[in-house]
């Protein structure tokens, strides 16, 4: 009907300047596209949205004098600062969350200025008293705001030009006609009324079957008159409409399908367009939801649709935009590495633009950025980048000397001495001290745009136009400083909001539009998507500031919220009426994600009533196509004929992933052992740790002695557990930080003492501790900034609590000489105690084990030895008779041993006659745990059945105790592990490997 009711204005006035106001500047496009298809003349006819002539009447003189135009969201931080600063007390809002709260705020205030209200208008409104006391000061001062910053708005727009339209009285008038649907506020309706006069008409239909919107045109200007022909003729009825009945014609051109899933409905239009044979240019798809654009893009973007979207993208859907909201949101976390982490993962951040060296891929980015266990914090990078340049050192230096290759060390190095530099160059986009100005920080997003961020084809080359665009109008229209955590997250929100790739109808593309833009590309076929009750219409939320009867009380007609789901099923019913060609309208049935059940909107089913369809019938539509009809992929095409023969086969032939992962799953699940269970089905003596040939920690053999699956995993397979750094609002030390800080502590306690020739005392040096625990405090603050108050205050206070724990247990011990502290063997360092090469420990004729570590303390007692490490964690797995059995530690058996070698080397007289753990923390009380000594003999035999296995290949999932709850493994293997009590099961999965079941049985018993 409006390209009747338009052909008949053209017709009416074929010379006479015509301004027709539309609902967008694309619905223009695609109207006059319409028009010009269907051969009309349309000479002098402008199709402008009354946004766009506004602004063509009044920025230009606007802009002259200073003034600057306030963009969508542009005055969102100026209200929360208007928030911030209120005051607390009777009727105050101080100490509300600004941030929650200025979104509804804002809008409500643009509300009231469309509607041309002013703050002594609320005054006398029925306003509560708070309410008045909060709301009309704080209006107030907003537009006070925007008159000293020079910022205009739509409605200063439109009482500016009102202004100044007595000046244009003398020049002759076009003719001014509007569109039913478009939405107009107070002031837009005063400067139609002075623009047009009698000069105007309405694009509309007489009856619509329901109430239209309370701003919209045909409620506003209900009595202006349609276009007529040359006899007449009030076109304006033409159309579907629901109050007067569908015709049989209608009832051939509607469809209504329902079908399973959300994602099942974009399946189906696709499908369907297929099996019609439609061109794309003559398929336009509506959605109620924008989670129907998401999926809708996938579909373009796997299939290579040509499709152009009305509404435009949101940034997050593109590449670019990506990468810009990650930049930003590491900023606002301030510098929090999980967020660059993920965008490396993510394939979101490019490295080498423009640059000729290679540079690392952003994938071992992020695995370095994880190996240095970064915390928030912009110093926190080079503390880590430091540590994990030591830890490689360290490794190069462990395989040269066994003789092992350091080429991937060698590389991680070199990729580590890059990634520094990259990442120094994502600081050097930012200031130093934490502040800035948005145009500073539009600035820094520009050139992240240019050097990091990825541009694929698609969408990706114009979403990089209008980002860069959009970040530097953001820059040139806005003056704001502040934290750049703060600012960031500004950013983000605009640029969330913000769309790209917003286009009109193009031949050759599906059309893709919001429910409220469709009908007018007048394209022969239109979908509907998301016509069930979760979709649409919608919910009305009222506004939390001005309720809708509040709202009612003012003049101006202020948008109603609670009509709005009346608004979109009125624009539904707009779309019907227009739309040229056949119509299918979709709704959902069931969610295929969680099972949900969903039931039809109330205007589809009450289009199912009037068409007399069975809405349980036909109409509900399989997920996947009968066997034979088209399926849009592949995959889709072999779900739909699972039960046909061969199936099994030909989904083998293409997915030779999910057999060996189906004959991985059955080798586990069977009772006989296979490699799936860490058995190599060979010797491998050159894996046995006590070959005396590969050099071994304390840590890495009792990862063997708790399980030897996952020594295989970690130390033969090398399989790296993914680490995850996960963020304890209530700690500010990571444990191994804790205990890190504690041993430098104490290690420096006991060294001054040493050179003073002191014992400790409890009353002498508890100053001397406090103070060297305040410099460690300080030291690891610049490392590891405080992000939680509390949670520091806590970790302190558990420190002081662990040192005066110490300092009393030590102060109580008598003829104790502290001689050794971190005494080292294996790592180069040849003074006092430490030895610079690994020691050979000789544990029996058939194990021998060349060791290297530290030795946290060695004391001196009446000619003897005592060996002690400290321990920040619970003593409950510590037990004596744990630490005999050699089920979970062996280090202070080993370093007793080790000791014993250094003292005969350096020449020293005695041995060690006690080794154990000292536990300096809350939770250990100063406890200390020292089983008597066993002699090497005999740990050599209780070791012997397990070294044995290794060389006999066998890494089985044997513990003597459940060592899985806090495994990095567990995930993989957790629930296979074999304890005492599964022992018989084993030994029947092993028939005629009788050496094999005996080693088992006398090293897990």
């Amino acid at each position: 009907y409006h390209l009747d009711q338009l052909t008949a204005l053209c017709k009416a006035h074929p010379t006479e300047p015509k301004a027709v106001f539309v609902p967008s500047l694309q619905a223009g496009n695609n109207i006059a596209t319409a028009l010009a298809a269907c051969g009309q003349a349309s000479l002098n006819l402008h199709l402008v949205t009354l946004g766009e002539w506004i602004r063509r009447e009044a920025v230009s003189p606007l802009q002259a004098k200073g003034w600057t135009p306030l963009l969508p969201d542009y005055d969102l931080l100026f209200v929360e600062d208007l928030l911030q600063n209120l005051p607390a007390g009777d009727g105050g809002m101080g100490g509300v969350n600004a941030v929650d709260l200025a979104r509804p705020l804002l809008q409500t205030f643009q509300d009231l200025r469309n509607a041309g209200i002013e703050p002594d208008d609320l005054e006398k409104n029925r306003l509560s008293a708070g309410d008045k006391r909060f709301i009309i000061p704080l209006f107030r001062d907003y537009l006070e705001l925007l008159r000293d910053k020079q910022f205009y708005d739509e409605a200063f727009i439109y009482e500016y030009a009102l202004e100044n339209l007595e000046l244009k009285k003398g020049t002759s008038k076009p003719i001014y006609a509007l569109f039913d649907e478009v939405v107009l506020s107070e002031w837009a309706c005063r400067y139609i009324e002075q623009l047009a006069g009698d000069r105007l008409y309405r694009i509309g239909r007489d009856d619509y079957g329901l109430p239209a919107p309370q701003q919209s045109v045909a409620v506003r200007f209900s009595q202006v008159p349609f276009p007529t022909t040359d006899d007449d003729l009030n076109v304006g009825c033409w159309g579907r409409s629901l109050s007067v009945g569908l015709t049989a014609q209608d009832a051939g051109d509607l469809q209504l399908v329902q079908v399973i899933g959300s994602e099942g409905e974009t399946h189906y239009v696709f499908r369907d367009i297929l099996q019609q044979e439609y061109p794309l240019d003559a398929v336009e798809i509506a959605y109620a939801s924008d989670s129907y654009l998401f999926l809708l893009y996938d579909l373009a973007e796997r299939f290579d649709i040509p499709m152009t979207f009305a509404g435009g993208l949101p940034p997050e859907l593109t590449r670019p935009g990506q990468a810009l909201a990650g930049f930003l949101r590491w900023i606002a976390s301030g510098f929090d590495a999980a967020e660059l982490i993920s965008l490396c993962q993510a394939g979101l951040i490019t490295f080498s633009k423009g640059k000729e060296m290679p540079t690392p891929d952003p994938q071992e980015v992020a695995t370095l950025l994880r190996r240095g266990r970064i915390r928030k914090g912009r110093t926190s990078y080079p503390t880590a980048f430091e540590r994990v340049a030591r830890e490689l050192d360290t490794q190069i230096e462990e395989n040269r000397e066994q003789g092992r290759t350091t080429d991937h060390l060698e590389k991680q190095a070199d990729q580590l001495l890059s990634v520094r530099g990259l990442v120094e160059g994502l600081f050097g986009l930012l200031p130093a001290d934490g502040r800035t100005s948005i145009e500073s920080l539009t600035q820094a997003c520009l050139q992240f745009l240019k050097q990091y961020a990825p541009v694929r084809e698609g969408y990706d080359p114009n979403a990089m136009v209008a980002l860069t665009v959009h970040m530097r109008t953001i820059g040139e229209n806005l003056a704001f400083e502040g934290a750049s955590a703060r600012l960031a997250q500004y950013l983000e929100e605009l640029l969330a909001r913000h769309r790209v790739e917003s286009l009109g109808a193009r031949p050759g593309h599906v059309y893709a539009v919001p429910l409220e833009r469709a009908g007018y590309s007048q394209r022969q076929n239109l979908y509907v998507l998301g016509l069930d009750e979760g979709s649409f219409p919608g919910k009305g939320i009222e506004d939390p500031i001005l309720l809708d009867d509040e709202r009612g009380d003012l003049s101006g007609g202020l948008p109603q919220r609670r009509a709005r789901p009346g608004a979109r099923v009125w624009q539904l019913v707009r779309a019907l009426g227009m739309a040229p060609g056949r119509v299918t309208l979709m709704s959902r049935r069931r969610g295929l994600a969680d099972g949900s059940e969903y039931y039809p909107s109330a205007i589809f089913q009450q289009l199912i009533d009037q068409f007399g369809r069975d809405p349980e019938g036909e109409s509900i539509v399989p997920f996947l196509p009968p066997p034979g009809e088209i399926a849009l992929t592949d995959t889709e095409a072999l779900l739909a004929a699972r039960r046909c023969v061969g199936f099994v086969g030909e989904m083998e032939h293409l997915f030779p992933e999910l057999v060996a992962g189906r004959q991985a799953r059955q080798a586990r699940e069977q009772s006989a052992l296979t490699r799936f269970d860490g058995w190599l089905g060979r010797k491998s003596a050159e894996l046995d740790p006590a070959n005396g040939k590969i050099t071994q920690s304390a840590t890495r053999l009792e990862k063997l002695v708790q399980c030897p699956y996952r020594y295989f995993l970690q130390h033969v397979l090398r399989v790296e557990a993914p680490e995850e750094v996960l963020e304890d609002a209530t700690r500010w030390l990571h444990p191994l930080d804790f205990g890190k800080l504690l041993h430098a502590v104490l290690c420096g306690f006991m060294k001054t003492l040493q050179d003073k020739g002191e014992q400790p005392d409890q009353d002498r040096h508890a100053a001397l501790l406090q103070r060297l625990l305040e410099e460690q405090i300080e030291a690891y603050k610049k490392r590891i900034p405080v992000l939680h108050e509390a949670a520091y205050q806590s970790d302190r206070q558990r420190l002081e609590r662990s040192a005066q724990i110490f300092l009393a247990a030590e102060s109580a011990q008598t003829d104790v000489e502290p001689v050794g502290f971190e005494v080292s063997f294996g790592f180069r360092r040849d003074e006092g105690l430490n030895v610079s090469d690994p020691i050979l420990l000789h544990l029996n004729g058939r194990i021998q084990i060349l060791l290297r570590g530290f030795i946290d303390r060695v004391d001196r007692v009446g000619g003897n030895y005592h060996i002690w490490d400290y321990k920040t964690g619970s003593a409950s797995t510590y037990s004596e008779e744990r630490l005999l059995g050699v089920g979970s530690y062996l280090q202070w058996a080993l370093y007793a041993y080790a000791l014993d070698e250094i003292l005969h080397r350096k020449k020293e007289k005695g041995h060690v006659v006690e080794s154990g753990y000292f536990f300096t923390s809350d939770r250990g009380y100063g406890q200390r745990i020292a089983p008597p000594l066993p002699a090497p003999g005999t740990l050599g035999a209780q070791l012997e059945p397990l070294f044995e296995l290794v060389a006999q290949g066998c890494f089985f999932h044997l513990q003597k105790h459940e060592n899985c709850r806090y495994c990095d493994y567990r995930g993989t293997c957790g629930e296979e592990s074999v304890q005492k009590k599964q022992l018989a099961d084993l030994k029947s999965a092993m028939p005629g490997q009788a050496d094999l079941t005996d080693l088992i049985e006398r090293w897990i018993s």
